[in-house]
């Protein structure tokens, strides 16, 4: 009877320990989760920017795929496909309007689709250009001129970004970062939009390398035209780069 009653006291003990046990995992388990959940949330809340919505749109995608055409076009080129590389220019440079039309309409603008376009229009213009210049179309004084003042162009702004961060590395995340969040320990980058030179010179070197692209098939506009033309752009490759300079010491750009 004494053994049976031990025997009851026993078990009544065990059930108890395993109830604290299955208590004290179920709190482990909902404190985890919880602590999972506010770590995603502040994830999701500082994203730095690269969120879904600011990175995956039509606008973007526009611009990727002109970037991504544009070692295509000058393939194309090279190997004397010319009349589907003219056709991928146009389709290109139509590009060039249609995502900043996209951008506006559907709300779309963010400051990484401001400095996503103008890279793919000199990725475009670059590719194209120095396809033209090895056969000799294209004069290799405007290649080099309009490299010229891209890399100083993108040289200044990785400059200015390491002016605001300090000129130290803070990773990644935070040198490329768009937009200011909770875990920020950087200044966002600015928006950028450009100044009027520098579209009216991006809209003339389009018009230039599908002129020498119509000159090799058909020969038209005339040698001599193409020339002028490549002065106009020129001249706007000069003043643009002047403009931006300006721009920028008055703090017009890159404020942040």
């Amino acid at each position: 009877m004494a053994a049976s009653r031990r025997g009851q006291a026993m078990a009544l003990a065990a059930t108890k320990r395993l109830r604290g046990c299955s208590g004290a995992w179920r709190s482990l388990g909902s404190d985890a989760k919880e602590k999972r959940g506010t770590k995603a949330n502040g994830e999701e809340e500082d994203a730095a920017g690269w969120t879904v919505e600011e990175v995956c749109n039509a606008s973007n995608a526009l611009s990727m795929a002109r970037l991504a055409a544009s070692p295509v076009i000058a393939t194309m080129l090279v190997q004397g496909q010319t009349q589907w590389a003219l056709a991928g220019a146009a389709v290109a440079g139509a590009s060039d309007w249609l995502d900043g039309w996209v951008a506006k309409r559907w709300k779309q603008q963010s400051v990484l689709g401001s400095y996503l376009d103008p890279i793919a229009d000199k990725a475009l213009v670059g590719c194209v250009a120095a396809a033209l210049c090895y056969k000799g179309t294209l004069s290799p004084w405007l290649l080099q001129a309009t490299l010229a003042r891209d890399a100083l162009l993108v040289t200044a702004a990785f400059a200015h970004r390491g002016r605001t961060v300090g000129y130290r590395w803070p990773g990644w995340r935070e040198f490329f970062r768009t937009k200011s969040g909770s875990e920020a320990s950087t200044t966002p980058a600015p928006y950028v939009k450009p100044i009027l030179s520098s579209k009216l010179n991006t809209a003339l070197q389009i018009l230039l390398i599908m002129g020498c692209m119509t000159y090799e098939i058909w020969e038209v506009p005339e040698i001599a035209d193409l020339r002028k033309l490549e002065y106009a752009v020129g001249a706007t490759t000069v003043l643009s780069l002047a403009n931006y300079v300006r721009a920028y010491r008055a703090g017009k750009i890159l404020a942040k």
